[in-house]
């Protein structure tokens, strides 16, 4: 439950980007540009970062970006929206960490939150 990963996706009809030749240069639409940034640099790719919030899917459409980075589950919302992933920068999970000074203070509305997660990890299972 909560896994999914962070991957570079471009426009379909789009021939694969060559990340791995220094001379390369990109430009990326992401909301997280410090992953972002160093995926690229890892590659030796000049990335111009382009930090953006909202619907990432909509970059490359609207000529803002050639690829985006994003988190990625199904990958029905990039097919929706005509893109497809390229690679994989990261699989990621999520964590809920709790206080444990709130716990001991306000042990109800924590437990309550938590049962509210299992709720929806349950009804995205179903």
């Amino acid at each position: 439950p909560g896994a999914c990963r962070i991957s570079l996706a471009q426009p379909v009809g789009m021939g694969t980007h060559d990340t791995n030749a220094a001379s390369s240069h990109i430009r990326v639409a992401t909301k997280y540009p410090t992953i972002t940034r160093r995926h690229f640099a890892a590659k030796g790719v000049n990335a111009e970062i382009v930090h953006l919030h909202g619907a990432m899917e909509l970059a490359p459409t609207l000529d803002m970006a050639s690829v985006i980075v994003d988190l990625v589950d199904t990958g029905s919302t990039l097919k929706a929206n005509g893109l497809r992933e390229t690679d994989v920068i990261a699989h990621v999970t999520s964590r809920l960490i709790v206080n444990r000074v709130a716990l001991k203070t306000r042990p109800d509305a924590i437990r309550a939150l938590i049962e509210r997660f299992r709720n929806a990890l349950q009804e995205n299972a179903a």
